[in-house]
């Protein structure tokens, strides 16, 4: 792979970016750490322990180091061939080694969590459009994903389903087992298989679909969308405006902005849903600044993850905002953590608007 060799050789141009490193403040947490000791693992320079293993998690997926990169390695990906290294060698962190144990136990509790809202597709059933809620949401906030059942419901109309019955595979990528991230994505595509659209309301369930399973080898057929995305095109059904503590300021997620570049879809709809729209961040788009919620670290590197989620609300505080909308299950889950702030997801405003 010719990731890890641009960065061990690089002067470290991107690490201004990482916000993982910005809150260790640890050398071997910046992307050029990261790559660098997989490089060297690779070419047998180093022995494989659970030290060198670690800086390979110490990663949020947020792709601020790839926007940063004149040659746009994509860290985030380069680091899942690492963390598979580890997951070979029986290497894995605990919490990581626990999360990948517990997982099919979250996915019961998921497909139970979505499978309580009605309407759910089945394997072979015809359903021309398909919401995809995601474990994160129906496990931790279920009255969200009701929310988005009723904006989909109204905007996709008897041709609307919602799938519960299995994960994106995520999880399994981010512990390094890609044969099980595999089984999950073909399992899945073949679930989905004659489904026109698949609407996903977390956006790293949509970025798995869309970037990781084609990666992967793995064809999904069906054309795939965020929630803001999918309800664009039929916002004139969104009839009432909301009424938020102002000022108000939208926070562009890692994995919908910078993941999958949608950047203006959020911000039309809230136009529509907030008098006079959401305000930005001085950093916002593709120099958004990450929640803290991806790559596990909250599981992984609880205190980094705190740290990184209250540089945002101290951004947001120090603009003067009230409340922040966002556009991510795992976000608001992180934000409404923190405290000190109002939070929304714009799915909440959308179904209110109905």
């Amino acid at each position: 792979m010719r990731e890890p060799t641009y960065c061990a050789f690089c002067p470290k141009l991107c690490t201004h970016a990482c916000p993982v490193s910005r809150a260790t403040r640890r050398e071997t947490h910046t992307p050029w750490g990261k790559q660098t000791t997989l490089w060297e693992a690779r070419r047998g320079l180093i022995r494989m322990s659970a030290g060198y293993v670690e800086p390979r998690f110490a990663c949020a997926g947020c792709h601020a180091c790839t926007d940063a990169c004149d040659h746009a390695i994509d860290v985030a990906s380069s680091l899942d061939g690492g963390r598979a290294l580890a997951f070979d060698e029986g290497l894995l962190p605990g919490p990581i080694s626990r999360l990948h144990r517990d997982q099919p136990a979250r996915e019961r509790a998921a497909r139970d969590g979505i499978a309580s809202l009605g309407g759910a597709h089945s394997p072979g059933q015809a359903a021309r459009t398909v919401l995809f809620p995601g474990c994160s949401a129906a496990i931790g906030d279920p009255a969200l994903v009701a929310s988005a059942a009723s904006v989909f419901r109204e905007m996709a109309g008897d041709s609307a389903a919602i799938y519960g019955d299995r994960c994106c595979g995520l999880p399994y990528l981010q512990a390094g087992d890609v044969a099980g991230f595999v089984e999950a994505a073909r399992k899945l595509a073949a679930d989905l298989r004659g489904v026109g659209t698949i609407v996903a309301l977390a956006p790293g369930c949509a970025l798995a679909l869309r970037k990781r399973y084609p990666a992967a080898g793995v064809d999904v057929e069906a054309e795939v969308l965020t929630l803001p995305e999918f309800v664009l095109p039929h916002m004139r059904r969104l009839a009432r405006r909301t009424s938020l503590e102002a000022p108000v300021f939208y926070h562009d997620p890692c994995q919908l902005g910078r993941g999958l570049g949608v950047y203006e879809e959020p911000r039309e709809i809230l136009l529509r849903l907030v008098a006079g729209g959401a305000r930005d961040l001085h950093l916002a788009r593709a120099s958004g600044p990450c929640c803290g919620g991806g790559g596990a670290i909250p599981a992984t590197m609880p205190d980094a993850a705190s740290s990184i989620v209250g540089r945002l609300v101290g951004l947001l505080r120090d603009q003067g905002a009230a409340t922040v909308v966002t556009a991510c299950p795992t976000c608001l889950q992180m934000i409404s953590a923190a405290g000190g702030i109002a939070a929304v997801d714009i799915t909440t405003l959308m179904a209110r608007a109905l």
